[in-house]
């Protein structure tokens, strides 16, 4: 069997457009350790490799891109997608110059757009959610290489020396897309970026060009995704789950603080009284014994929560707190407490808000693959953990910017106590 091979550059990227291709039919396995893998592809109809690799200096993530592919491009595969940041957060030419070279691929196709979330590319410009990227929540509250501009080629063209060309709507939705598009490729053309607004956009693009350009990377989010999933498989259905009986008890744990996801906490401990242990981020910054003290009073706090409900662990940043290094403290000091908490606590599923927190806690926790079964709502994906310590039990992440308010209840497997 050949696989759909999906590279992210963080493990909720894998998840979120891996749960897509689950609800067109698909078997998913996300590879989460880039530090431990072997990129040997197993059995699933879609592979997702998380490359950990936002934060990397650009020539590194073009490096860890290019010796995963090269291994990849040994095995049959249905497609190569590189799963975008729809925010284009983090490193993606260089990730994109990384995988063309590595897989020999001729040229990449990309169109960016989640329809559903009233995110898409027109006239060659990235909206998010109805917004121009550049003033989106993206943009106002994420710390991580925020977005300073709009215009697509513009963002991948100032990091990479590859021509990157645009295809607009009205080519997209017309006839002749195929001749269109050799013709760019025949001018020098190695990155397209595509108009994409609808579903059937996406659509439109893939099922004329794969056939044609079949050893292709494509990148995109999860409109492509969507598009991937009813060209080699069928076309996904709505988000739908079953919860538990009894519902699971969870073990949380978040990073971010944008605004998205503090409204989220906040209705689930409205709702379904989430218990929130703060990690002092004072405590923790003075490392040595105050950093271990701070450590064991949170997994106290955490054990010291009733069985029958959740916790969810944070970190409290003190107002004029400023350190050169905190970000990379935060997610040191949650993957410490994930690990200490974890080991003591009875629990069902491992509950995680954000991409680079996700790493940091599977990684101190040994999870290595994880296996897909649900898709809440989109941006949101439950399964097993497939291997290390942890197997066996659920899980659910999703990244910090999106979601319904009610997304971490579902998560937690309790929306229905709610309705």
């Amino acid at each position: 069997m050949k696989p759909v091979l999906m590279v992210s550059d963080d493990v909720t990227g894998c998840v979120d457009s891996g749960a897509i291709f689950l609800s067109g039919g698909c078997s998913v396995t996300v590879d989460v350790d880039p530090a431990r893998r072997s990129a040997v592809p197993d059995n699933a109809d879609v592979i997702a490799y998380n490359m950990s690799s936002r934060t990397l200096l650009g020539t590194e993530a073009k490096r860890t891109h290019y010796a995963l592919a090269s291994e990849l491009g040994r095995y049959p595969r249905l497609a190569a997608m590189k799963k975008m940041d729809i925010g284009f957060r983090g490193n993606a030419s260089y990730e994109i110059e990384g995988l063309l070279q590595g897989l020999g691929a001729p040229v990449c196709f990309l169109m960016v757009h989640a329809p559903w979330r009233d995110t898409y590319t027109l006239d060659g410009l990235q909206y998010y959610e109805g917004v121009l990227l550049e003033r989106s929540i993206v943009a106002r509250e994420d710390p991580l290489k925020r977005p300073s501009r709009s215009d697509v080629c513009g963002i991948l063209g100032a990091d990479t020396g590859l021509p990157v060309m645009g295809v607009g709507l009205e080519a997209v939705r017309g006839p002749g897309l195929a001749d269109l598009v050799g013709r760019r490729i025949a001018e020098g053309g190695r990155i397209l970026v595509f108009d994409a607004v609808t579903e059937d956009d996406g659509y439109r693009v893939v099922s004329a060009l794969q056939p044609v350009w079949p050893d292709a990377l494509w990148a995109g989010s999860g409109g492509l995704a969507w598009a991937l999933a009813k060209h080699f498989f069928r076309q996904p259905s709505e988000p739908a789950w079953t919860e538990s009986d009894p519902p699971p008890r969870c073990a949380c744990f978040c990073a971010s603080k944008i605004s998205t996801t503090l409204n989220q906490i906040a209705v689930a401990r409205d709702r379904l009284g989430l218990q929130v242990v703060d990690v002092r981020m004072g405590e923790i910054l003075s490392r040595g014994d105050r950093f271990r003290e701070e450590i064991r009073r949170v997994a106290d706090a955490c054990l010291g929560v009733s069985p029958r409900e959740d916790f969810l662990v944070m970190p409290l940043v003190p107002d004029g707190l400023e350190d050169a290094g905190l970000p990379e403290l935060i997610l040191e000091a949650l993957s410490v407490c994930a690990a200490e908490v974890c080991g003591l606590r009875e629990f069902d599923r491992l509950v995680v808000i954000g991409g680079e927190t996700s790493q940091a806690v599977f990684r101190a926790l040994g999870v290595g693959t994880l296996r897909l079964q649900a898709r809440p709502e989109t941006g949101l994906g439950m399964g097993l953990i497939g291997d290390g310590p942890l197997a066996g039990k659920s899980f659910s992440i999703k990244g910090g910017v999106c979601g319904s308010p009610e997304a971490l209840c579902k998560m937690l497997g309790k929306y229905a106590v709610m309705t």
